[in-house]
């Protein structure tokens, strides 16, 4: 079939269904199928078999219905890297990178060593992409979710980083259970406050996995317990990076001032200008 022509189909079915960028994403979709470059798709316009054109309809149907895009296609890009999602993970967010641009700024590539820790880690985005960047360092990254831990695993072994990366499944609400202490704590707990859930955009609401965002009661829960559990497993001068909401700032600072644990902490703020990231140093 005429790829430009599925191409402005896909556009049409998705503007008519109010989907931002349906011109990337009809593009991306074919590139994705073809295996090409979107440039290739959008100047060169390859030929589009028949199996190509059922793969790239059904596409475009699940995307009308609102299904994330990165699970229709299953990856997503975080730190320039290529991912494996599914709907047992939450979808990396451009904001997340801030933990990892915080990291590197104190910590040499040459010389670090480890261990951290990954509290909640998901599709695994942070220890591998840290694993990447720090060859010499290992990790520990725990997660509840046994479906979650397979796809890390995956991930860990796509990127080559596996034989440094320990995954274990526990439940950070629970005691934590290690036999060492870690030089940095990483974390993207859930956050979102569990009364205004189901007013969150459609494609979160139906399809990403409520436990990897619903932060209990106001949303505060799960990061007020982090905050007092994890210098528990801190080396001292060890620093704890965490997300939290961009509403969260007061009542995190109020928190951070009334323990004992931190000697320094700021709250710094994602490249949207919006308040997004704890660091704090254990004393």
């Amino acid at each position: 079939m005429d790829c430009f022509s599925l191409y402005q189909t896909g556009v049409n079915r998705l503007t008519a269904s109010n989907i931002p960028q349906a011109e990337f994403e009809s593009a991306l979709f074919l590139a994705v199928i073809l295996d090409v470059s979107r440039s290739s798709i959008l100047l060169n316009m390859p030929h589009c078999t028949e199996e190509d054109t059922v793969c790239f309809y059904s596409y475009i149907e699940r995307r009308c219905r609102k299904e994330p895009f990165a699970y229709i296609i299953g990856s997503q890009e975080f730190w320039s890297l290529d991912f494996l999602v599914s709907p047992d993970v939450l979808i990396p967010r451009p904001e997340t990178e801030l933990i990892i641009e915080y990291v590197e700024k104190y910590f040499d590539k040459n010389t670090f060593k480890g261990p951290v820790l990954d509290c909640g880690t998901g599709s695994g985005i942070l220890p591998v992409t840290l694993a990447t960047l720090y060859k010499h360092a290992n990790f520990t990254a725990v997660d509840i979710s046994p479906k979650a831990l397979a796809i890390a695993g995956e991930n860990s072994r796509r990127h080559k980083v596996s034989q440094q990366i320990s995954f274990m499944q526990q439940d950070f609400m629970a005691p934590l259970s290690f036999n060492q202490s870690f030089d940095i704590i990483v974390t993207n707990p859930p956050y979102v406050d569990s009364n205004t859930f189901s007013s969150l955009q459609k494609d979160v609401v139906d399809y990403e996995p409520r436990l990897a965002l619903d932060g209990k009661g106001d949303g505060f829960v799960i990061v007020d317990h982090l905050l007092r559990t994890l210098p528990i497993h801190l080396k001292a001068k060890g620093h704890l990076f965490m997300e939290i909401g961009f509403d969260q700032q007061q009542r995190a600072e109020e928190l951070l001032r009334s323990l004992p644990f931190y000697g320094q902490y700021k709250i710094i703020n994602d490249y949207a200008g919006l308040p997004r990231m704890i660091h704090a140093i254990k004393t």
